[in-house]
């Protein structure tokens, strides 16, 4: 063990020793490559290949070098000079360094010319950029000109239109909220082409509208501000404006405010006014803004029918086009598609009781049943009162909408079941044209239950 370790000891010896020997070998190899050209412009003619056999020689040594036994079968050249040449080479090496050592010194001129390369690049260069720096600023000049010029001419149109637009405004604002802000005024000021708002708060002093209003005084403030410039621009040409979801903000006491205002201030103006809430559309409705027959209310949509809204007559037109084409299904699509939105609004105005669902989706047999329910409780109370009045013309009345009501929901609950099988997939239903029409003329039967007959 002690003679292996021993061994091995002297093993890694050697490869160190070869690996360093190996380092060598190459350096010199590299040089003799470098050399090799200048030997054959200015040297012996025998001299490049003399150097490129010394260099094979060199490197079949460095190949053997790579292993223990190979450089053991090396030992003699390694004791000796490995890098033995022979005296011709070493001659024509002398000669070649003769040579080079009496030509003339061209490192300083080299220096030179590349210096003046340099310079010359770097000085290309800059007059580019002294040329490109003239150009820009010519052009920002031109810019800046034509910017100031600008936001003058604009200030000057704005301060203009805003002066003649403040009192407007700020009486606009006014009239909303006159229960906290009557005494309320407003300054608008252009500045490079954009508006600053200051609005007095309660006396204190002018502020942006963001320091102190709350979103709901914001939003105010935004509809009086379209309004008193639309009705600046356009005068009396401002006829048609809609109003998409403006007031949704604001609290419901300066709604209604602002439906006085509306009323007041723009009578020939007619006002398409959207909204989700309903409390906005009852107060649009009381105040006399709007009529109830100017009222649309939609119950949902889809990308490929569109709202779900559709009025009387277009109803039924629309379904006799699509039976007198044997369409029933499009028929039945139809009339069960506006049947939940009539349901939805006979059961607002008869005050039905459906069951609440907080997403609002209520199916059609809710809608139906409580309709139904709810129009047979306004007839018996009717009735009461009738009798405890002794009026007999009113008797009569109420017998003849009671017959009615029996005659209509009797043709329309036995036709019912048609709508459902042909709106949903069901293999065996299938009908005609004349058998889908006394389903129809079941539900216009039952819907004339809600409709003045004058």
């Amino acid at each position: 063990m002690a003679r292996s370790d021993a061994a091995a000891e002297l093993q890694g010896r050697i490869q160190a020793a070869a690996r360093s020997t190996v380092q060598e070998l190459r350096i010199v190899r590299e040089l003799i490559r470098t050399v090799r050209p200048h030997a054959a412009s200015l040297g012996a003619a025998e001299l490049p290949h003399r150097l490129q056999i010394w260099s094979d020689d060199l490197g079949a040594f460095e190949a053997k070098l790579g292993t223990v036994e190979g450089a053991a079968d090396q030992a003699d050249r390694l004791a000796g000079d490995p890098l033995a040449l022979s005296t011709e080479i070493l001659i024509e090496l002398d000669e070649l360094l003769a040579t080079l050592e009496a030509k003339p010194d061209q490192s300083a001129t080299a220096e030179a010319s590349g210096f003046l390369t340099i310079a010359q690049e770097r000085w290309t260069r800059v007059r580019l950029a002294r040329a490109d720096h003239k150009k820009a600023a010519a052009a920002q000049t031109t810019a800046s000109t034509v910017y100031h010029t600008y936001c003058k001419t604009v200030d000057a149109a704005l301060t203009t239109l805003y002066q003649t637009v403040e009192d407007k405004f700020s009486h606009y604002y006014c009239e909303i909220n006159a229960d906290d802000e009557s005494a309320f005024k407003a300054e608008l000021e252009p500045s490079a082409g954009k508006l600053d708002l200051s609005v007095d708060f309660y006396g204190i002093g002018m502020f942006p509208p963001m320091a102190y209003h709350s979103e709901g005084h914001q939003d105010g403030m935004g509809i009086c501000l379209y309004l008193a410039l639309v009705k600046q621009l356009l005068g009396d040409d401002f006829r048609f404006a809609v109003l998409d979801d403006v007031m949704m903000s604001v609290d419901s006491s300066h709604r209604r405010q602002f439906c006085k205002l509306l009323k007041e201030c723009f009578p020939d103006v007619q006002f398409i006014i959207t909204t989700h809430d309903e409390i906005w559309a009852k107060q649009m409705e009381s105040t006399g803004l709007v009529s109830k027959t100017a009222q649309a209310r939609f119950h949902g949509w889809t990308v490929n029918d569109g709202p779900a809204f559709e009025q009387s007559n277009d109803l039924w037109d629309r379904i006799d086009a699509d039976l007198s084409k044997d369409d029933v299904y499009g028929a039945a699509h139809k009339l069960r598609r506006n049947l939940e939105a009539i349901m939805a609004d006979l059961a607002t105005s008869l005050r039905g009781r459906v069951t609440f669902r907080p997403d609002a989706r209520y199916e059609l047999s809710e809608l139906l049943a409580a309709v139904k329910g709810r129009h047979n409780d306004w007839l018996k109370k009717a009735a009461n009162v009738a009798n405890l009045w002794n009026n007999e013309t009113t008797k009569q009345q109420i017998e003849r909408l009671k017959e009615a009501r029996s005659e209509a929901l009797l043709a329309q609950e036995g036709e019912n079941w048609a709508i459902n099988a042909l709106v949903h997939y069901n293999e065996w239903a299938t009908m005609t044209k004349a058998d889908f029409v006394p389903v129809v003329d079941a539900c216009k039967q039952l819907l004339a239950l809600f409709s003045c007959a004058d």
